[in-house]
């Protein structure tokens, strides 16, 4: 971490701390609801898949960030 500042050191934190690699979980789902409708010939709209994403990221981010909080303060 040379040169960076301490902000951009905490910007880095945060973002590690959401897990990004565990955002799979809330993308696939939304993505496969999306597929089984178009499969079977309904109508869909875009803007629901956006804000079914946008409320699945946030629901997950939010479910690592208390687990980590959680695991914190049992190592107390």
């Amino acid at each position: 971490m040379q040169n960076m500042t301490s902000s951009a050191i905490q910007i880095k934190s945060i973002l590690l701390a959401f897990r990004p690699k565990t955002l799979t979980a809330a993308l696939v789902p939304c993505l496969a609801g999306t597929a089984l409708v178009r499969a079977i010939g309904l109508s869909w709209d875009g803007w629901v898949l956006f804000y079914a994403l946008a409320a699945s990221f946030l629901i997950q981010i939010g479910t690592n960030l208390v687990n980590d909080a959680v695991d914190f303060k049992k190592r107390r």
